[in-house]
């Protein structure tokens, strides 16, 4: 879909009178930060399903982005930037906006962004930048309200059945097109949007020799989004050596686009621009997950989904390693900052400039941050707790009462003895139940429900160990059965429904040194775990939607291109 607004001669006068735009911000007040120089242009690169650790800037130690640490080498690079939520559309929303999803009330699959939410491109449109953007289409169509304030949109780069992950080279030659386009010294604002680095992870079959060089394993199923959701709900099987070759195959796609970022920025001479001449931001929506809690793909709210690399270029700014936990949603207003370009700062959104220059120092910007999974069900928030320097995350998931798949559900809980009730969906099934990773028993469910509320629970009592302290119970069952309902949130595949489970699981980690979430500190600081959840608690009550949430029909195209993309 393309979009071209302006006729030669308006174009030609917008060229004529950019410097009066850039002076005066087209009705809005001009600030300039100290010692930070306005650029001609802006360039927002954004990789979708790009976890930051998968880097070798981040600490990576294979060479998947060998160019990306070249440009890390000359910018401001942000080593916690964190998404609030592990979803595409919600996530752009925020990176566009600086609004938090729980004020822009945009989600998927039929949200869409309000009129009444200015979004970036507007702002820079509006302060006389010819405005492009170019995506990989999905959840980044411009029917989602992904368009506004583009002069020129494209969100289609399909030629000749090319899948999405091999679009980028020709997102990125409509980018260089756009630029070749403008008049000496005309002032621009670029948006990229690539899905090369998301499933299913088929990047050009050399790159795959560089990570892989075994054959495929046998009979392994392939890595799309359909088969991840049949993963998770416990349908498919997933050996060691399967999940290391699903990895190879997502590094072997950050590779891809590590050469495609290259030569585009090779090629920027040739577009008239030089790289001293503009600001250039690239970052991600959110992570993927590789088993690191039990899953695949980017459901949960976990580091690994929600940690995103985050890379400033300014020629007036310093290169600078910063450790400071900042968000998505701060994109936004530290474009429009170092675009010389006033904007209201909102409660989700904050400007970095500052603290890229030095300014203010990385201890008085700290300030917690909170996540949500793509679900909507669990909570997490990245903090600093005072007196501590170290930054944590706590992840609370809802538990209740609830229908189980074979994946099971885990929490915490003390001995002697924990009651349970449970009835089974259609036939008996036995309840697998393990204490802190060790195998302590299966249970026989015998009493069969047909989904009637009259159907009796049976009582289960667990034995735990009655030495004072909370252990990680995890219960399983042995089968499911499929149920038609496509709304069920178990995966349309039920086993057990439990009954007086803990409200909630909650998990804590220190990031600097448990990055992979591997220890969880919940047990060991309580107190601190408590507190952390409090605060969650109160940051998701905090928010206040910017305006009403819009929802529209998807049309038949868009059904089929989220599907494609196994978000349908």
């Amino acid at each position: 879909m393309w979009k071209q607004n302006g006729s030669p001669q308006i174009r030609r006068l917008s060229i004529i009178i950019a410097a009066v735009f850039l002076s005066f911000a087209c009705d809005r007040e001009s600030v300039d930060s100290p010692q930070i120089a306005r650029t001609r242009g802006t360039i927002l690169i954004s990789i979708d399903t790009l976890r930051a650790d998968h880097l070798e800037a981040y600490g990576y130690d294979r060479d998947t982005s060998p160019f990306l640490t070249k440009m890390a080498q000359r910018g401001v690079l942000f080593e916690n930037a964190i998404t609030p939520i592990p979803s595409t559309l919600p996530a752009h929303v925020s990176m566009l906006t600086g609004l938090h999803p729980k004020e822009h009330l945009v989600y998927p699959p039929d949200g869409v962004i309000p009129d009444s939410i200015e979004m970036l491109a507007e702002v820079f449109q509006g302060a006389g930048y010819t405005t492009a953007g170019f995506t990989d289409g999905g959840f980044m169509s411009g029917s989602y309200g992904f368009n506004r304030g583009f002069d020129e949109w494209n969100d289609n780069p399909q030629k000749n059945g090319v899948p999405y992950s091999r679009r980028i080279e020709t997102t990125l030659e409509y980018g260089l097109n756009f630029l070749r386009s403008l008049e000496p010294n005309e002032p621009f604002f670029l948006f990229l949007h690539t899905y090369a680095v998301h499933d299913p992870y088929a990047p050009p079959e050399a790159y795959v020799g560089r990570y892989w060089s075994k054959p495929a394993p046998p009979d392994i199923w392939a890595p799309t989004g359909p088969n991840f959701g049949r993963f998770n709900c416990g349908h498919n099987a997933l050996s060691p050596a399967e999940r290391d070759y699903f990895v190879s195959l997502y590094d072997a796609g950050i590779r891809y686009v590590d050469d495609s970022l290259a030569t585009f920025f090779s090629d920027l001479a040739s577009a008239g621009i030089s790289e001293d001449e503009i600001t250039v931001v690239l970052t991600a929506d959110h992570g993927e997950e590789f088993l690191e809690h039990g899953y695949l793909s980017h459901e949960q709210a976990f580091h690994h989904n929600v940690h995103i690399p985050l890379l400033v270029l300014h020629p007036s700014l310093v290169p600078a390693r910063i450790k400071t936990a900042v968000s998505i949603t701060d994109i936004t207003p530290t474009l429009l900052e170092l675009a010389g370009i006033a904007w209201d700062e909102t409660e989700s959104g904050h400007s970095l400039v500052a603290l890229a220059d030095g300014v203010t120092p990385e201890d008085e910007a700290r300030r917690p941050l909170y996540v949500q999974s793509s679900t909507g069900g669990a909570d997490s928030i990245y903090s600093y707790p005072t007196p501590s320097p170290e930054l944590y995350q706590f992840v609370g998931s809802p538990l209740r009462s609830r229908w189980m798949t074979p994946r099971g559900v885990s929490f915490k809980a003390s001995g002697p003895t924990f009651p349970l009730k449970a009835r089974s969906h259609m036939e008996p099934r036995q309840l697998l139940v393990e204490i802190d990773g060790a195998f302590a028993r299966k249970i026989l469910i015998e009493r069969v429900s047909s989904q009637s509320v009259q159907d009796p629970f049976q009582t289960v009592n667990l034995t735990i160990p009655d030495d004072g302290q909370e252990h990680v119970v995890r219960l399983s069952a042995d089968s499911c059965a499929p149920v038609n309902d496509r709304q069920s949130p178990d995966c349309r595949c039920l086993a057990l429904q439990l009954d007086g489970l803990p409200p909630s699981t909650t998990s804590l980690f220190e990031i600097q040194s448990d990055p992979n979430g591997e220890r969880d500190l919940s047990v060991e600081k309580p107190e601190l775990t408590s507190a952390l959840s409090a605060q969650a608690q109160r940051a998701k009550k905090a928010y206040r939607a910017a305006a009403e949430a819009q929802n529209r029909e998807l049309s038949p195209e868009t059904i089929q291109r989220l599907k494609s993309l196994g978000y349908l």
